[in-house]
């Protein structure tokens, strides 16, 4: 397999390439764009960022420039993304198809915040966790997750933590041992 990139963020993969093979060909899909707009934030989100939505796609996401109201993406590869607002104890998250050389457009809605409160237990023995991270992950349909807007917590002496301004919606609480 041999992939190119270009520094507008097109892209192109050649599969099946031999080896030895000389004066392979591979043509650049032109980049494509996402331009959004936020609804109901008080005040502007911390960032707004987009992933390919795949359980596969890489740890890495793109921010967006915010602009007031607005937010843009520039140079992502043709496929689906999720899209996510987040920060401020608010937002919103959408899939958003990304066709080469075209520009996708999806708009952001502020659906309020709320409290969670939970308990990190042994499933062994159901003794109570002491000090594990407890945060929120921004979900989608095929499982692609991406960090969420609440403030990490950890659990305290009976294992129990509470995540405040966590946005409505789909979100994933992941506990783990990881440092602050």
């Amino acid at each position: 397999v041999l992939e190119a990139r270009g520094g507008d963020g097109s892209e192109a993969t050649a599969k099946n390439i031999a080896a030895g093979q000389k004066n392979v060909v591979i043509t650049l899909q032109s980049s494509g764009a996402i331009d959004g707009l936020l609804v109901g934030f008080t005040t502007p989100p911390s960032e707004v960022a987009a992933k390919l939505d795949s359980p596969m796609s890489p740890s890495l996401r793109s921010l967006a420039t915010i602009d007031g109201d607005s937010f843009h993406f520039r140079g992502l590869a043709a496929g689906s993304y999720l899209v996510a607002a987040t920060g401020g104890g608010a937002g919103d998250s959408q899939i958003v198809q990304v066709q080469a050389g075209q520009t996708a457009t999806v708009t952001l809605h502020n659906h309020g915040s709320s409290s969670v409160h939970g308990h990190v237990s042994d499933w062994r023995g159901g003794a109570a966790v002491v000090g594990m991270r407890c945060q929120t992950m921004v979900d989608s349909p095929s499982g692609t997750l991406m960090w969420g807007n609440a403030n990490p917590s950890y659990s305290d002496n009976n294992g129990d933590f509470t995540l405040d301004g966590v946005a409505a919606g789909s979100n994933r609480i992941i506990c783990d041992g990881g440092l602050p």
